[in-house]
């Protein structure tokens, strides 16, 4: 069975005729209307295959999309952890400091005990008593 067919009129470029014209006499198509009817339907199969590679790239599109979402996650909670270390290691400084001067006062207080006359440390009263005490009484007369 033949197809059904149905004649429209068509006004083309003046260009776009030549064109045709020559492909006809080029041999490539036999007459206008197989010629125009090869063109319309590249033209459709373009449009369809088209709409196919746009539905495909806006797949991929969003994909995409999402695959960068996640990454600016992860970038954002790398950047607050990055905030976080920051913040603790200027801590550990203070507190290094800190310790620093607590130990610097606390060796400079074991050096002054060091340095204190030992009459200091064992008390001088004690030491005057003990003196004090007549050599001529025996021992158990102290009392």
């Amino acid at each position: 069975m033949v197809p059904e067919k149905i004649q429209i009129t068509v006004k083309l470029p003046v260009e776009l005729h030549d064109q045709l014209t020559t492909a006809i006499k080029d041999n490539k198509y036999h007459n206008m209307t197989i010629a125009v009817v090869a063109a319309l339907e590249k033209l459709l199969s373009e449009d369809t295959e088209m709409s196919s590679e746009v539905q495909k790239l806006t797949i991929e599109l969003q994909k995409n999309a999402v695959t960068f979402d996640y990454m600016k996650q992860l970038n954002d909670e790398k950047d607050r952890h990055i905030e976080t270390l920051k913040n603790e290691l200027i801590k550990s400084e203070h507190d290094k400091e800190d310790l620093k001067n607590t130990y610097s006062n606390y060796f400079l207080q074991v050096q002054t005990l060091i340095n204190k006359p030992v009459n200091a440390l064992t008390g001088n009263k004690i030491t005057k008593e003990i003196k004090a005490l007549p050599a001529t009484k025996p021992w158990w007369k102290l009392w």
